[in-house]
């Protein structure tokens, strides 16, 4: 497997992986504005933290809209895949 195909299948796998959770996210986020709905969960989620999971949402679709994007031509979208390497890496080294 050449580097380009392994470039192209991880920027393909992770942008899929985005979208759906970006979608999900964005779903949560709309099953909690129902008419009684409650969002149950191991983290308690306000107002606040019900706005925050649908900007989630949409910020993980536009970041796999990118990668899928990437992942057709690499050539032009080249610093997006190195882009979301970066922004993960720094997230773990946050979350610790």
């Amino acid at each position: 497997m050449s580097r380009l195909t392994a470039y192209r299948a991880l920027c393909g796998a992770v942008g899929a992986l985005f979208v759906v959770s970006g979608l999900v996210c964005f779903a949560g986020f709309f099953r909690a504005q129902a008419p009684g709905g409650e969002m149950a969960g191991p983290i308690p989620l306000g107002v606040g933290g019900l706005y925050f999971l649908a900007f989630t949402g949409c910020a993980l679709v536009g970041w796999g809209g990118a990668l899928l994007g990437a992942a057709r031509q690499p050539h032009t979208h080249r610093t997006v895949g190195t882009a979301a390497v970066r922004t993960a890496v720094r997230a773990t080294f946050r979350v610790e």
